[in-house]
C-alpha cells in the first residue's frame, strides 16, 4: 500500500516515526510539504529564548515511548532531561530531525520507500478501487490511503499603521526586526497568548532599550504554569470512578479541576490587586513557586479522558462539556512556563512592557492614535484552525463527501481518525488543527502521538484484513 502524507509538522513527523515500529502493509510512503520538512511557525525559532510549552516528560514524539524525549535530552542536554523542564524550541526541532531521520532510516532498511516531495496540494481525484491521486507542482501521485495532517496557520493582521511601521507577521521566522529598530523604540505586540509571550520574551533579551505595548482583546495574560505533566485522576481522592459513566468521570474531573482552582485562590493572601494584568501575573507566579497550582496536574490528564470518550457523547453532550471546560482549557491549557512569567513580570515592574486591553474594532491607525507609533508592529493573534477551508485540498475533499463536523473542523472518527464520508470507499485520515471538534483537543504534541496511533492501529487492521482475505482465498 501507498501512503500519503500532507504536511510534515510534529503530527506527520509521529506518524512516520511511529509506522517505522510497527508492521502494516504500507510499503511506499510519500510527504508532501509546501515548504521543508518541519518548518511549522513554533519550530523556526532558533533562539534559547523561545522556549516550549508543554513539558519533556509529554512531549515525546515516539508513540509508545513517554520518555524517549527525556532519554534523548540526557544525551545532548543533561541539564534538561527532566520531566516537568520546558525545552528551547530550536533543541526540540533538533530532536524531531533527529527522530525523522532515523524513522525514514528504519523504512529504507525495511525494504519501504519514503519519498519527500516539496510543493503544495492543489488536486485530488478519486481512481477506481478507492486509490487517489494527488496533485502537486503540476505532478502526481497515486496513493491508496491519505493522511491530512496540514496544520495550523497564522492569522494574518489586515490593519494599516504608518507606512514606516514594518509589520512582522511570524516573529518566529522573521527576526531580522530586532537588528532594523531604531535605539529606543517601540513595539506593539498585537496579542497576549503564547505567542505574544514569546515575541516579548525574544524583545526583552535582545534589545533591552526597546518599550513594548502587548495589546489585546482581553488585556489579559494566561496562566502560568511550572510544570505540564499527566497524573492520575486518584489525586482528586475521588473513589468513584469505576460506578459512572466515561463522560460524567470527564465532567467530575473538570468540576473538581475548577473547584481546585478556584479554592487555591482564594486561599493565598496576596496583597495585589488580582483585576490588574501584573496583579495577577504576580499571583500566578507565587502559586507556581509554592506547589499551590494544583490544577496544572490534572489539564493533561483532562484532555486525555475526554479525547477517549468524545465520540461517545452525545452532540449536545460535547457542547455542554465545551461550555463548562471552556474557560478551563482556553485559559490553563494555554498557559505559559514559569521561567518566562518571571521575565514578563519583572519587565512590567520596570515599565518596560505595558498590557492593554484594545476593541475589536480598532483599526491600526486609531491604535497609534491612542497609544504612539510603533517602529514596528508584531501580530501575534494566534493561529487559524479554520485556515484548511481556504485551500484547494479542501474543495476536493469536500467534493469527496469529507464532511465538517459542528464543531467547525473536519469530521473524523476519533478511534481511527479516519474522516467521516457517506460511503467509506476512500481510506481518508485528519491530523491535528483540520479535524478540530472531532477531539475535544488536538492542538499539541501528545495529542498527535495518541492520533498517529489511532492511524496506524487503523491500517493494522486493514493489513490483518487483507490477511485473512488472502488465506481465504
Amino acid at each position: 500500500m501507498r501512503l500519503g502524507i500532507v504536511g510534515c509538522g510534529p503530527s506527520a513527523v509521529a506518524l512516520i516515526v511511529g509506522l517505522s515500529y510497527e508492521r502494516t502493509e504500507t510499503s511506499d510512503v510519500v510527504v508532501l510539504e509546501k515548504g521543508d520538512p518541519l518548518s511549522s511557525d513554533f519550530l523556526k525559532a532558533d533562539d534559547d529564548a523561545i522556549i516550549t510549552n508543554t513539558s519533556a516528560g509529554i512531549t515525546s514524539i515516539v508513540p509508545g515511548n513517554e520518555t524517549d524525549l527525556i532519554e534523548w535530552l540526557g544525551l545532548v542536554a543533561p541539564a534538561l532531561a527532566q520531566s516537568a523542564s520546558f525545552i528551547p524550541r530550536g533543541l526540540y526541532r533538533r530532536y524531531l530531525s533527529e527522530r525523522l531521520s532515523q524513522a525514514c532510516d528504519r523504512l529504507r532498511w525495511q525494504g519501504k520507500k519514503i519519498t519527500f516531495i516539496r510543493g503544495s496540494v492543489n488536486g485530488v481525484e478519486a481512481l477506481g478501487d478507492g486509490d487517489l491521486r494527488l496533485w502537486a507542482n503540476d505532478r502526481h501521485e497515486d496513493v491508496q490511503a491519505l493522511v491530512v495532517a496540514t496544520g495550523a496557520q497564522a492569522k494574518p493582521t489586515h490593519l494599516t499603521f504608518n507606512e514606516t511601521t514594518h509589520i512582522v507577521q511570524n516573529p518566529y521566522a522573521d527576526q531580522r526586526f530586532l537588528q532594523d529598530m531604531r535605539a529606543g523604540g517601540s513595539v506593539l505586540i498585537l496579542g497576549s497568548k503564547l505567542s505574544a509571550i514569546d515575541a516579548a520574551v525574544l524583545i526583552l533579551k535582545h534589545r533591552p532599550d526597546m518599550r513594548v505595548t502587548m495589546a489585546s482583546k482581553s488585556g489579559m495574560l494566561p496562566s502560568v504554569r511550572s510544570e505540564l505533566l499527566r497524573y492520575e485522576a486518584q489525586f482528586y481522592k475521588v473513589d468513584h470512578w469505576e460506578r459512572v459513566t466515561q463522560g460524567d468521570r470527564v465532567r467530575r474531573l473538570a468540576h473538581l479541576a475548577l473547584k481546585e482552582l478556584q479554592s487555591r485562590r482564594t486561599s493565598v493572601r496576596q496583597p495585589c490587586d488580582l483585576q490588574t494584568p501584573l496583579g495577577r501575573l504576580q499571583h500566578e507566579i507565587t502559586l507556581c513557586r509554592s506547589g499551590q497550582n494544583r490544577w496544572q496536574h490534572a489539564i493533561a490528564h483532562l484532555i486525555e479522558e475526554t479525547n477517549e470518550v468524545w465520540n461517545r457523547l452525545t452532540v449536545e453532550e460535547q457542547f455542554r462539556l465545551k461550555d463548562i471546560a471552556s474557560g478551563f482549557i482556553g485559559r490553563y491549557v494555554s498557559s505559559f512556563p514559569l521561567q518566562n512569567a518571571c521575565k514578563i513580570a519583572e519587565a512590567m515592574k520596570v515599565g518596560r512592557l505595558s498590557i492593554v486591553p484594545i476593541r475589536e474594532a480598532n483599526t491600526g491607525r486609531n491604535l497609534e492614535h491612542t497609544f504612539g507609533t510603533f517602529d514596528a508592529v508584531v501580530n501575534c493573534t494566534g493561529l487559524d484552525a479554520t485556515s484548511y477551508r481556504r485551500s484547494p485540498l479542501w474543495r476536493h475533499l469536500a467534493a469527496l463527501d469529507c464532511r465538517s463536523n459542528v464543531h467547525g473542523g473536519i469530521a473524523a472518527d476519533p478511534h481511527s481518525m479516519r474522516l467521516t464520508t457517506e460511503v467509506p470507499k476512500h481510506r481518508i485520515y485528519g491530523m491535528g488543527a483540520p479535524i478540530s471538534g472531532s477531539l475535544l483537543v488536538t492542538n499539541y504534541v501528545r495529542a498527535s502521538v495518541k492520533q498517529a496511533e489511532a492511524i496506524i492501529g487503523d491500517l493494522q487492521n486493514v493489513h490483518r484484513s487483507a490477511s485473512t482475505s488472502r488465506k481465504a482465498a
